[in-house]
Formats: C-alpha cells, structure tokens, sequence
C-alpha cells in the first residue's frame, strides 16, 4: 500500500465497502500492520488483517491500460502474420 494512493476497502465478515485514501501505515514487531485512511467519515485506523484493500483505477487509467493492450494484441496478431514461426535471424 502506498500512501496517498485511493483504494477500496472490504471487510471479511461482511460486505462493508468504502473508497479510502491511504495516510500512512504502521508495522510493529509482532507483524501486526495498522493503515490510517482517510474516508467518507473522516480519518480512522484498521487493522490491515480484517480488511482486503484494493487499489482504485480510474477511468483514465483503466481506458489507458486498455488500449496499451489493445494495441500490443494487435501488433502480435500482425507480426504473427508477416513472419512465420520458422523466421530466425
């Protein structure tokens, strides 16, 4: 998790869901890990454990990611078609 970053935090038990934006994070000795997040109610801490953060895409980025694959499909197929697998150099 990378602070400043937006995510979406779901809790285990139930289906308890918000967008977040990660402050900081504590790890102590034991192994425990404490996030504090900025949400709809302000600044809270949780329990890394209870929770299952996901980063959040935005739309931007989801359509930029898309079309980079898009077009590295695309170039494949064409590739593929000029040389054929036998071609070495």
């Amino acid at each position: 998790m990378i602070p400043g970053e937006f995510y979406y935090k779901k809790y285990h038990v139930n289906t308890f869901s918000g967008k977040v934006r990660m402050i900081r994070y504590t790890i102590y000795n034991d192994g425990r890990m404490i996030a504090l997040v900025n949400g709809s109610h302000g600044d809270a801490e949780y329990f890394i454990n209870e929770f299952t953060f996901y980063r959040y895409i935005s739309e931007k980025e989801y359509k930029e990611k898309r079309k980079e694959k898009y077009d590295a499909t695309c170039l494949d197929i064409v590739l593929k078609r000029l040389v054929d697998e036998s071609f070495s150099w």
